[in-house]
């Protein structure tokens, strides 16, 4: 492991002790925060770790986080704002495949959506679960991602 290995582990220790040292209070605010400002706090949480996931991967393929041209704080930019879109997008299939599915399934739409207020696990929540994610990945997700290519594509035409 290079220095600039550990040097990423020590920032990620440090990120996330806050969150596990209760005394701080901080994991409790993050979700507050979360809760008051979905679509900001989607925006910078998209921002930070997935382009860290595309600096991850640049180190894997070409030994180093950055490079000219690779252009960290467009990427932040374009992550964070398909993050904020990827929020919304979970809010409108939440209610929507259920909905969908009510009227497909001729059942009551009420008794699909209190699958999601019950606090312990069940078969009814898995499945619901299960149509979200398969309708959120068939409709949203081939724009967002061809979104997202067209981005990188300019990024890197553009040095970055």
């Amino acid at each position: 492991m290079k220095k600039a290995d550990w040097i990423l582990i020590l920032c990620v220790i440090i990120v996330l002790a806050p969150f596990f040292i209760p005394a701080t209070g901080f994991f409790d605010w993050f979700c507050r925060a979360t809760a008051q400002h979905p679509y900001i706090m989607a925006f910078f949480k998209f921002a930070i770790l997935a382009t860290l996931g595309e600096m991850l991967a640049l180190r894997i393929r070409e030994g180093v986080y950055n490079k000219p041209g690779f252009g960290i704080v467009p990427r932040m930019m374009v992550w964070g704002f398909l993050g904020m879109c990827i929020a919304m997008a979970m809010m409108i299939f939440k209610v929507g495949t259920p909905f969908f599915m009510s009227k497909v399934l001729s059942c009551d739409y009420a008794s699909l959506m209190d699958v999601f207020n019950a606090s312990a696990f069940s078969w009814g929540k898995l499945g619901i679960a299960f149509c979200v994610s398969v309708a959120m990945n068939t409709i949203f997700a081939p724009v967002m991602m061809t979104f997202h290519k067209c981005t990188d594509i300019h990024i890197a035409q553009t040095g970055g």
